[in-house]
């Protein structure tokens, strides 16, 4: 999958399916997106401060 505004981004995380397209995903969306993987899969030990780590 090629979403052409984020591919020229620096960033790891960025906006894919929201404005403002290729933007990096503020702080509160990265901590709901790996709290939410957590909750699918509660053997993995990823919290939102392991990941900055």
């Amino acid at each position: 999958m090629t979403v052409e505004r984020a591919a020229k981004s620096d960033f790891v995380l960025v906006n894919l399916f929201r404005e403002p397209i290729g933007a990096p995903m503020p702080p509160d969306a990265v901590n709901a997106l790996v709290e939410a993987a957590g909750r699918r899969e509660p053997q993995a030990t990823a919290s939102p401060v392991g990941v900055r780590q």
